[in-house]
């Protein structure tokens, strides 16, 4: 299966960006989901991103 490394970085790097939110919603002492929120906005900004396939 080659594409099973691809997806496992793909899960390690979302559970590393989950962790660097908390810490830094920790911080600014605001609610974890508005920072996930306000996180996912600014990622639906970054071009050249591949949309996701609809089964």
């Amino acid at each position: 299966m080659p594409g099973v490394h691809g997806m496992q970085a793909v899960i390690l790097l979302l559970l590393v960006f989950v962790a660097g939110f908390a810490v830094v919603a920790d911080r600014l002492k605001i609610p974890y989901p508005v920072l996930l929120v306000i996180a996912g906005l600014l990622a639906s900004f970054v071009p050249h991103v591949p949309g996701a396939a609809q089964p």
